[in-house]
């Protein structure tokens, strides 16, 4: 069994967030998680963090699992689909260090340790550069979202 996932930055872009809905639709999608969507439609397979920074949409894709919200907080989403974890997590580049490391304990850590007996993805837009995922840079927040990864047990698989 196939499961599709998509993610994107929207960037509050009306345009951008009209593309996701219909390659959601188009290539038969499980599940999108959105950084910065245009707007969050109050709708029951529309998952967010509150204020809207971060998404997660059940795409209803062929054998899609269902989707349940698990926990939120400004800036990230855990929702259950099916038996995995999804963390959607957004960090501003214009917010402090001390956010992101907020964010990831918060929104992260705590879930995750607590659901390591089932599979977790984690995602969205931290703002982070580090050569572990592709980047030509390493910044601060690289550093400190690998040594997280790392200390959770996660793997980076991008």
């Amino acid at each position: 069994m196939t499961l599709r996932v998509l993610q994107i930055n929207a960037n509050h872009d009306a345009i951008a967030q009209d593309l996701l809905c219909q390659n959601v639709a188009k290539w038969g999608v499980g599940l999108a998680i959105v950084a910065e969507p245009y707007f969050v439609p109050n709708r029951t397979d529309w998952l967010s963090d509150g204020p809207g920074s971060v998404a997660v949409i059940d795409g209803g894709g062929p054998n899609s699992p269902p989707l349940t919200l698990f926990e939120r907080g400004e800036g990230y989403v855990v929702v259950k689909w099916g038996e995995t974890v999804v963390v959607d997590i957004y960090c501003s580049p214009n917010r402090d260090f001390p956010t992101l490391e907020r964010l990831l304990d918060k929104g992260g850590g705590g879930v995750i340790r607590r659901s390591l007996h089932r599979p977790v993805i984690v995602a969205g837009d931290p703002n982070a550069k580090s050569s572990k995922w592709g980047s030509p840079v390493t910044n601060a927040r690289g550093v400190a979202l690998v040594e997280w990864a790392e200390e959770i047990g996660l793997e980076v698989l991008n």
